[in-house]
């Protein structure tokens, strides 16, 4: 079951994704098919918000915070989780206190190597 929580989670973080690619001041294109463009894409969008995260908030960034802090409670408990991605999950639900708007904020950070500082809202 923590593992179709799991995928269930990665499908809503990849609309999320998706969704703010395409809303950007410099909308990102993807091609899902091909790997690279994909890592591209993803690696504008990060850079991208983490120049501007309010470019990326949206109504979105609480539901992705929400799947974050489903996955640290569902998914990262069970003995088969990749603990490298619990790692970084738990650290950002415990450092923003599982709130789910803050929590969508905090996990951009962390994937583009920073620090979330929930004083500022900001990435460092």
């Amino acid at each position: 079951m923590a593992g179709l929580k799991y995928i269930s989670g990665i499908i809503v973080a990849g609309t999320y994704f998706a969704k703010t690619m395409r809303s950007l001041p410099t909308p990102v294109t993807v091609d899902p098919s091909d790997p690279t463009s994909v890592q591209n894409a993803v690696n504008s969008l990060i850079s991208q918000c983490n120049a501007n995260l309010a470019a990326c908030e949206s109504t979105d960034t609480a539901t992705m915070g929400a799947v974050v802090v489903n996955l640290a409670g569902t998914y990262c408990q069970s003995s088969s989780a990749d603990q490298t991605v619990c790692d970084q999950v738990n650290t950002t639900v415990n450092q923003v206190g599982g709130d789910p708007a803050a929590v969508g904020q905090a996990i951009l950070c962390v994937m583009n190597h920073k620090t979330y500082n929930a004083g500022t809202g900001l990435c460092q």
